[in-house]
């Protein structure tokens, strides 16, 4: 909600004369749960029945948390013997998620290799509850063994427990316990927020930066509060589920020095958030968008998280470790196709450019980096639109500065994305498997080819070359300049990124990912089931439809087949996806009422040919222009626009325009339609087009 928004809420809290009464009880409620001494358990076993001790040890097991403190309380009578006797021991096993054991920390216990445990020896207590050990969790543990077994009776002589009592608690500074807001507070704390409108799509109440926020909100509602106003909004739209990232600022600057490790916070909102999901079974996530370089800052809410996600693979050991949680999964950065699309490469200026900071002496390796890939691009055009223009801060070298462009806000970058013919990168992160800038998956789905300093995650993410990378300033040479005069080059890496992001690496990938790592159900279908219909008259047309069944990428289809004159084609065998219908099929009821079931459908021709991605990019075309009624590959060259001439056996359509026009239309027609979106001319031939099938 903007400042007005809040203004006006507190103008008429002031006037009702209870603004001043609703500040008072947040402030007590708050002061009440700060001022609790009293640690709070967090496992506690208690055993009241008396057992006799015998050589052989007696478990309870617990789960406990890194950094919990844990205390062992048992009841030990002696019988026939000393009480000063050593007739007795306390065993203890410390376990990591991997079931590995681990060190207890204090270093108080002795080992014993035939027990397999740690132990030291245990006196009578006369009957009483006493404490008989306590040790904090190192990091690591997760799972505890206490055990107890006889040692060294004699005939005649006994050990008794007669109560254990095993309890994990937090210091009490580190619990800090939720308190709701009245009914009256929380009201007010959402007067004028925006409504959300009503839709399939769940509610995911978030804490994120502007990056973020406008990479997930396309695929959820997401509402993004203030700290003071979290639990109203929760307790309004009952979210699927809390999404916290590693937000330095986070939704307008509201969540600032709120979500990292800070000597000062301003609150304890994040903490709150988890109380509170977990008393309604809501899922919390947790994702460091900065990882590996900023792993520690955000330890403390990813200890919170129920699921904790990074964009480092590498770090998933970290976080079992240091948070006792197996939840840890890998979240790559990725692109939205409402932000982040295709263009041809007419019109595109004939330039290198380069988003980001000037990291001089900063993070060496990079600074290294920047330097020789700017300088080779410097020498063919240069435009720079640089973070920090205007503060002062890290300013780049004189050489640099005609290209300066200044400074753009999130989106407006974006759309200078497709502005240029070669886009730069360099990583700070090159060992990951996982984590390299989110800018290389953005500027692939916008069909810019990137030259970029190498990167591991890039080497393993992507399946092919789209991405250029260079070692030195002599192949950034070879990179930019053949990029920027190769045409053919240059469209060959513009389709591979095109097709390679938005196939795998769309924030609908990632959300889906993240509702399935929390067992929820996937947030929405990626993958269009397409119908495909064709009719044929001889076995050659048959085989030539058919044979596409062999080649494509794209596996969610389905083909029908009007077959006409011989009789015997209907005794031909077909791949599974193909099935043979009467002529006239396609006019009838029967075929409408199957075909609604899909969510496109388009013609086939025994006379065309269809390259191994001709759906896998029709599919993708469908994702980021779903505002579209049909989607068809361009003729000639690449066009990515509306109102394009192109062919009704290259094109798909939304089920409803099919069926209305489409399935009545003559397959191999030529179309133009204003809400017609042509992609790339790639993967579709016909004999009378002048591009080539070679190289499909």
């Amino acid at each position: 909600m903007k400042t007005w928004g809040r203004r006006w809420a507190r103008k008429v809290a002031q006037q009702l004369g209870i603004y001043e009464s609703l500040v008072l009880k947040k402030k007590l409620a708050v002061r009440r749960t700060l001022q609790s001494s009293e640690p709070l358990p967090v496992v506690e076993i208690v055993k009241s029945t008396r057992v006799t001790l015998s050589s052989a040890p007696q478990w309870n097991e617990a789960s406990v948390k890194p950094g919990d403190t844990v205390s062992i309380r048992v009841a030990v009578t002696y019988e026939n013997t000393s009480e000063v006797s050593k007739k007795a021991l306390l065993l203890i096993k410390l376990t990591d998620l991997d079931g590995n054991e681990v060190a207890e920390a204090s270093g108080r216990l002795a080992r014993s290799e035939k027990l397999k445990s740690s132990y030291k020896y245990l006196a009578s207590t006369l009957g009483k509850v006493v404490t008989v050990y306590e040790f904090k969790v190192p990091e690591g543990g997760v799972g505890l063994q206490v055990g107890f077994c006889a040692f060294n009776t004699q005939p005649g002589e006994a050990v008794h427990i007669d109560q254990v009592e095993i309890l994990s608690r937090k210091k009490a500074k580190d619990v800090v316990q939720f308190v709701a807001p009245s009914a009256e507070v929380a009201a007010i704390s959402i007067l004028g927020w925006p409504e959300y409108p009503e839709n399939d799509k769940p509610y995911v109440i978030g804490v994120m930066d502007e990056f973020t926020t406008g990479c997930f909100e396309q695929e959820v509602n997401l509402i993004q509060p203030r700290p003071d106003n979290w639990y109203a909004l929760a307790e309004k739209y009952k979210p699927a589920m809390f999404f916290i990232e590693s937000a330095w600022k986070g939704n307008q600057g509201s969540w600032q020095y709120r979500v990292g490790e800070y000597s000062n916070k301003p609150g304890q909102e994040i903490a709150f958030m988890s109380q509170y999901a977990r008393d309604k079974g809501i899922p919390m996530v947790f994702w460091n968008k900065e990882d590996p370089v900023h792993h520690d800052k955000f330890m403390c809410s990813a200890k919170l998280a129920d699921h904790i996600f990074t964009t480092d693979e590498n770090m998933r050991g970290s976080y079992r470790r240091r948070t006792g949680n197996s939840n840890v999964h890998a979240l790559p950065f990725a692109a939205q196709p409402k932000l982040h699309q295709p263009a041809p490469l007419e019109g595109r200026l004939a330039r290198s450019c380069f988003a980001g900071s000037w990291y001089g002496d900063r993070h060496a390796n990079r600074g290294r980096a920047m330097r020789w890939l700017l300088q080779a691009a410097n020498r063919h055009g240069l435009d720079i639109y640089d973070r920090n223009h205007g503060t002062g801060l890290f300013p780049f070298p004189e050489e640099y500065q005609a290209g300066i462009k200044g400074s753009l806000p999130y989106k407006r970058l974006c759309a200078e994305y497709s502005r240029y013919r070669v886009f730069l990168n360099v990583n700070s992160v090159t060992d990951s498997p996982t984590m390299f800038s989110r800018r290389v998956f953005e500027l692939m789905a916008c069909g810019t080819p990137v030259v970029s300093t190498y990167a591991k995650g890039i080497e393993d993410l992507f399946e092919s070359d789209a991405v250029w990378m260079v070692s030195s300033e002599q192949e950034a040479e070879e990179a930019i300049h053949t990029l920027l005069t190769d045409d053919r080059e240059w469209r060959r890496r513009s389709l591979l990124g095109i097709r390679e992001v938005f196939s795998r690496h769309t924030y609908a990938h990632r959300i889906n990912s993240v509702f399935g790592h929390v067992g929820l159900p996937p947030v929405t279908t990626i993958d269009p089931n397409i119908l495909l219909i064709a009719r044929v008259s001889s076995e050659a047309e048959l085989y030539s439809v058919t044979k596409l069944c062999e080649q494509q990428v794209y596996q969610n289809y389905t083909i029908a087949i009007e077959c006409h004159g011989a009789a015997d084609l209907f005794d031909l065998p077909v791949p599974a996806e193909v099935v043979l219908v009467q002529p006239g099929y396609f006019a009838s009821a029967e075929f409408e009422s199957r075909a609604v079931t899909y969510d496109a459908s388009g013609w086939l021709s025994p006379h065309a040919g269809y390259g191994r991605h001709y759906l896998r990019d029709l599919a993708n075309a469908m994702r980021y222009q779903p505002q579209a009624s049909g989607w068809a590959k361009a003729l000639v060259k690449d066009a990515f626009q509306f109102g394009q001439n192109a062919q009704m056996d290259g094109a798909l359509w939304q089920m409803q325009e099919f069926l209305q026009h489409g399935r009545f239309a003559a397959p191999e027609g030529a179309i133009s339609s204003p809400r017609l979106y042509c992609a790339d001319s790639k993967e579709y031939f016909r004999a009378s087009f002048t591009q080539s099938v070679a190289g499909l």
